[in-house]
């Protein structure tokens, strides 16, 4: 996948990766949010799906906290289960982890690296 206009350690991150141009949209995404949040001083609050999992009502709380309402009724049920990982190979995963952490500023990294792709032994390496 080399082309003349690409970095050769780009092109190497993208090798193996299933569907790489959402991946790049949405780690640079990410990048962008934290970049322009930080820019422009608004305040954030970082939100991962696990917390619903592991704590919702506190979660729940939380968020309300930060956005200073209270809580008017109790929302749906939250569904558990979008996970995905086997949608991929152990080897797309890894592939996938190595191209968020080269695409990834570093607090993008701070927050993907625990995901489903954080698995791929090289991903952890710093």
């Amino acid at each position: 996948m080399e082309a003349r206009w690409t970095d050769p350690g780009l092109s190497k991150a993208l090798e193996g990766v299933p569907c790489h141009a959402e991946f790049f949209r949405y780690v640079q995404w990410h990048n962008l949010a934290f970049t322009t949040a930080r820019d422009i001083g608004v305040p954030t609050f970082v939100l991962h799906y696990e917390d619903y999992r592991d704590r919702f009502e506190g979660i729940r709380q939380d968020l309300l906290n930060f956005l200073e309402l209270p809580m008017i009724k109790e929302g749906p049920e939250f569904a558990l289960g979008k996970e995905y990982e086997e949608f991929y190979t152990a080897e797309q995963r890894e592939a996938v982890a190595n191209l968020v952490k080269e695409l990834a500023s570093l607090e993008t990294w701070l927050q993907m690296k625990d995901y489903y792709f954080a698995s791929a032994s090289t991903a952890l390496a710093e």
